[in-house]
């Protein structure tokens, strides 16, 4: 695996990748540090993450080496203004198999 994934080969987002999954939820700090104590217990043992959104689930297998992004935003602007912290992490995947995802109604 590279150390800097390289922006060429990234797809353009604009297109619609049939593994797309996303989730957005509102927590309290709490239980958001659960999520991630849950998050960090299987990266260090190697089992799949799951996540189950309203009409999809992923299972996500994370390799042992990854690329982890952290970034910062502020949009004062915003009425309230809104703080923001994004966690991306991206990895090779030559043969498609760290994703898993499941519609609701094929469980």
């Amino acid at each position: 695996m590279a150390d800097e994934p390289d922006d060429a080969d990234r797809p353009d987002e604009s297109v619609t990748d049939e593994a797309a999954f996303e989730l957005e939820r509102t927590y309290d700090r709490a239980d958001l540090a659960a999520v991630f104590r849950e998050f960090a217990t299987a990266f260090e043992s190697g089992r799949a993450v799951r996540l189950d959104g309203d009409e999809r689930s992923v299972d996500i297998a994370v390799p042992q080496r990854v690329v982890a992004e952290f970034e910062t935003e502020r949009e004062p602007d915003a009425e309230p203004p809104v703080a923001e912290l994004e966690l991306e992490i991206e990895w090779d995947d030559p043969d498609g198999s760290s994703l898993r995802v499941t519609d609701r109604d094929a469980r």
